[in-house]
């Protein structure tokens, strides 16, 4: 009786290779042989998937999409494997071109439309079907629209007894806005930008970033301006000012306690030898007294043009009788 395991011994004995010299012819066969089974079967005829590159074209001056495009499309495909492998590694591969007639009028594409283009395209192989059912589009007219930009100075934080001295420049002092008319007919004609920097206590030339919460279908013209002022150091004073009254009250017995109120302004340094009560004017018009409580608002109709923070003290007096 054969014994079979003394058969597959010897077997696979003669496949193991017992001198190093022999590597090189072995491998040599296995790559030969690799290779020819290879090259063999990249000459037969598949059906198979595959993802293949797509573009989109429409007049970009004119329109944009407002949705993201698919930049590859999956294709059912039957061709030769030397194709295939091709277009499967992106080998000299060119992109499938589809062109919009009229964007605005497009709301979807389906793959009985896209085949046609698909198969015009790519001849070297049987397009059996495509894979993609629909693909969504939406396209808007692209516009654009100058903002006017500001700084607010109430957000400026300057040094304590600090003011602005001058007025605020911004250059360039409006940005354009360019994308989807849906979007840039929704934005501001004002634009508010927010200088950063605390404790400002000298003149102020910077580079400031517009903050826009950015939609990356808008593009703008600088996303960046220079903000530029003078700051000076101010000084305290009070004056006190004579109140003069207008009109009678309806209740002649009732009158002013006192003539005269408190005011405190700021100004700068020089300013403050030619500051006088007289540059000052309050007024109480007795005809707006407050029944409930006989209190009368003051109002202050003159101050000179180089104070800042003008108050009164108080801003209420009480008609007495």
């Amino acid at each position: 009786m054969i014994d079979q395991k003394n058969i597959w011994r010897k077997l696979l004995r003669s496949l193991v290779v017992t001198r190093s010299a022999e590597f090189p012819v072995v491998a040599l066969c296995f790559l030969a042989a690799t290779t020819f089974w290879f090259l063999n079967a990249l000459n037969k005829e598949y059906t198979t998937k595959i993802t293949y590159p797509i573009e989109f074209e429409y007049d970009k001056e004119q329109f944009v999409s407002t949705v993201p495009l698919p930049s590859q499309i999956t294709l059912n495909v039957t061709g030769y494997g030397w194709t295939l492998l091709r277009k499967t590694l992106g080998i000299d591969t060119q992109p499938i071109v589809y062109h919009f007639e009229n964007p605005l009028k497009t709301a979807f594409i389906t793959r009985h439309v896209l085949l046609p283009a698909v198969t015009e395209q790519l001849k070297e192989a049987k397009i059996n079907y495509i894979e993609n059912d629909t693909i969504p589009v939406a396209f808007d007219k692209k516009i654009q629209r100058k903002v006017a930009l500001q700084v607010d100075n109430l957000q400026l934080e300057l040094k304590e007894n600090y003011f602005i001295t001058d007025t605020v420049q911004i250059s360039p002092d409006t940005i354009t806005f360019e994308g989807p008319a849906q979007f840039i007919k929704e934005l501001p004609d004002l634009l508010i930008i927010n200088v950063p920097g605390k404790n400002i206590d000298e003149d102020y030339e910077e580079e400031v970033t517009i903050n826009y919460t950015q939609n990356p279908l808008i593009s703008l013209s600088s996303d960046k301006v220079t903000v530029r002022f003078r700051v000076r150091e101010f000084m305290q004073q009070t004056k006190e000012v004579p109140v003069e009254a207008l009109r009678l009250a309806s209740n002649k017995l009732l009158h002013l306690p006192n003539q005269k109120v408190e005011v405190d302004y700021w100004l700068l340094p020089e300013d403050e030898p030619k500051t006088t009560a007289q540059n000052f004017g309050v007024v109480a018009d007795l005809s707006k007294w407050n029944k409930a409580d006989s209190s009368i608002a003051l109002t202050l109709i003159k101050k000179p043009d180089w104070v800042r923070n003008v108050t009164l003290h108080p801003a209420t007096l009480k008609l007495v009788k």
